[in-house]
């Protein structure tokens, strides 16, 4: 009697090889992707808004950085020790000298970024409101 087909034998060696490789492609992803998780840039967006509904902003005054010269709401760069909503205040502090005690998240956005000079970093932002006075 003729059998037709591969045996069990046949079969694993003609797989194996395609195994290898998704293998070695799932290692090289990983490795990708750890390479963006390590440079992940945080920080903060705070909307601040007096009690006539009006928006605070700022004019961005330092001429080596993106968008000199455009208006921006308060925000910064989140510590490694720090909580975003503790990053939201400082960074507000800082910024506007004006003391928040209670934000309101928004939302989380994360992304991709590719900077003016080619650089490229994955990025996590944490987006708040709050009401101050006048």
């Amino acid at each position: 009697m003729r059998t037709y087909g591969f045996s069990v034998d046949q079969l694993v060696n003609q797989v194996n090889p395609y195994i290898e490789v998704n293998k070695n492609l799932q290692d090289q992803f990983k490795q990708n992707i750890q390479s963006y998780e390590n440079d992940l840039h945080e920080f903060t967006i705070c909307i601040l808004v007096n009690n006539k509904k009006r928006i605070y902003l700022s004019r961005r005054n330092n001429s080596i950085k993106d968008y000199y010269g455009k208006y921006q709401v308060s925000e910064g760069g989140k510590k490694n020790n720090e909580s975003y909503d503790q990053c939201a205040k400082r960074e507000t502090k800082e910024e506007t000298d004006v003391e928040i005690y209670k934000l309101d998240l928004v939302m989380i956005h994360q992304g991709f970024r590719v900077f003016s000079d080619g650089k490229e970093c994955i990025f996590k932002c944490a987006i708040y409101f709050a009401l101050i006075g006048n």
